[in-house]
């Protein structure tokens, strides 16, 4: 291939070898090459950072727009039991002496506290074994004192 003479100056003569440029000082003088403005490295860094900037900004929007995983379960009815075991001292929020004709354990309380109630209401259900036991005595001895 023919070197092509593209452009000469007073220092520098610009020869183009397809596919090479070539550059040859005339002379002795030696090459000269002038600097880049160190505005335009500064630009690249920024635009550096920019766009790490923008990748981070991103990747954070999507994470946090990404879809989270939820577990669906069929309910089913079943019985729990727990079991607390502690030592101490148990009553009640407020303590009241109610007074009864009979002695037991109450079996069932019909009305709930700060309930309304009206004179011959039934309160609340005795068991009373003892009161029923003593009873069944009683009428065994009636028996075995007709016979």
């Amino acid at each position: 291939m023919k070197p092509v003479q593209a452009r000469e100056n007073d220092n520098v003569a610009l020869t183009i070898k397809e596919p090479f440029v070539e550059l040859q000082p005339k002379g002795n003088e030696a090459l000269v090459f002038q600097k880049r403005s160190k505005n335009w490295s500064k630009w690249i860094i920024r635009s550096v950072v920019l766009i790490f900037a923008a990748l981070a900004g991103l990747s954070v929007f999507l994470y946090t727009q990404r879809a989270v995983q939820v577990a669906v379960i069929q309910p089913t009815q079943s019985l729990i039991t727990e079991t607390i075991t502690s030592s101490g001292r148990v009553g009640g929020v407020t303590e009241t002496n109610a007074g009864a004709q009979t002695q037991g354990i109450v079996q069932t309380l019909y009305v709930d506290e700060g309930s309304v109630v009206v004179a011959g209401q039934k309160l609340a259900l005795i068991k009373n074994d003892v009161a029923e036991a003593q009873i069944t005595q009683a009428r065994a001895e009636v028996n075995t004192a007709r016979t």
